[in-house]
């Protein structure tokens, strides 16, 4: 910084450092920036924001000269340029091995992009899973208990719930499981049960029930029809926890894609997920829990019980398994909310509330 406010004494030495525009009468201080920024700085990439003086003929020219020198001298750094120019001098700016930017901010992003790409190739190399054996997945629409079961039979705990399809079915599966309880319609062509008031809470009499279960019956048949209306799922109300997502997705390139993040019902809004390749083992599912910018909240933030993160780790990896063997039959998987609860409960590092199973109906024209 003492270098640069010597040679530029008008200059703001800090990152981002501004020479300002006045170097640009004097394209020896532009030089002797970037040389100290190279040699000094420790920086492997710099981004110059040359705006639109860059583009001037009267600069043109030398100014390409002196950053061609610095290619020569630091080959090994990466230098972006953030200007606004005619198609023909952006051009003679990349011919010199410059990529250009008219949007700093583009800019940066690709800088982030490239940083972390360069993280993941440091990093050391996953220890090679043995692809589980390929599961059958039915080829039509599940609904959210043939879901459940799925997932339960592959080891993912899901809060406890019975299929009921008559009101006294209902009452009777309430008494057993104990109030308060929930109901939620279970019919397989409704997937967004929010959207048509398809969950009723807190419901604590036998009266509450019945009602309930009318409502429900009612909504599904006139959002979705006669299939499956009758069928309402009812479960015990779940205690408190940290709310997060449990997801996965096929992709025909890259296979199987588990998301893990918070939120919840809110998970599009906080945008907080963590990706990676099925299958994966519990060292993994650590490090995607450990990515999180609410990583905290799962971690005893501001007194709060902190989870059983092992266990937790063994339940994202069992679920990665799952994934992984379903494949390409599925479309998606999503358990959502998925409950993660303080450690030392008597029970699992937490349970789904809800699941959906999309899969596919055969066709195997879009894989």
């Amino acid at each position: 910084q003492a270098k640069l406010k010597e040679s530029l004494p008008y200059a703001a030495p800090r990152n981002p450092v501004d020479i300002t525009a006045q170097a640009f009468n004097d394209l020896s201080l532009v030089s002797r920036n970037f040389e100290l920024m190279l040699e000094e700085g420790g920086y492997d990439v710099i981004l110059a924001f040359f705006t639109m003086v860059a583009a001037s003929p009267y600069i043109v020219d030398e100014l390409l000269e002196r950053l061609a020198q610095l290619r020569r001298d630091f080959p090994e750094r990466l230098v972006i340029l953030s200007l606004v120019a005619t198609p023909e001098v952006v051009a003679r700016y990349e011919a010199a091995g410059f990529p250009v930017f008219e949007d700093p901010g583009r800019a940066i992003t690709a800088i982030a992009a490239l940083s972390d790409f360069s993280r993941s190739f440091d990093a050391p190399a996953r220890p090679a899973m043995a692809s589980p054996e390929p599961i059958e997945i039915p080829r039509r629409r599940l609904s959210e208990f043939e879901a459940r079961e799925l997932l339960q039979a592959a080891g993912m705990p899901m809060l406890a719930a019975r299929l009921a399809t008559s009101a006294e079915a209902a009452v009777a599966a309430a008494e057993e499981l104990g109030f308060p309880v929930a109901l939620k319609t279970n019919a397989a062509a409704i997937r967004h049960k929010s959207e048509i008031g398809g969950v009723l809470l807190n419901l604590e009499t036998d009266a509450a029930v019945r009602e309930a279960y009318a409502t429900l019956v009612a909504r599904a048949s006139e959002a979705a029809g006669p299939a499956g209306a009758d069928e309402v799922l009812v479960s015990p109300m779940a205690t408190a926890g940290v709310e997060t997502l449990i997801g996965a997705q096929y992709d025909p390139v890259f296979g199987t894609t588990v998301a893990y993040g918070l939120g919840g019902v809110f998970v599009e809004i906080f945008q907080d997920v963590a990706l990676r390749l099925a299958p994966f083992g519990p060292d993994e599912a650590m490090a995607m829990m450990r990515e999180l910018k609410g990583f905290p909240l799962l971690n005893g933030a501001r007194g709060r019980p902190p989870a059983d993160l092992d266990a937790l780790a063994e339940v994202l990896a069992g679920f990665s398994r799952f994934a992984a063997a379903a494949g390409p039959r599925v479309a998606s998987i999503d358990i959502n909310p998925f409950l993660v609860l303080p450690k030392g409960n008597d029970g699992p590092a937490g349970y789904g509330l809800d699941a959906l199973i999309v899969a596919r109906d055969g066709d195997e024209k879009n894989l």
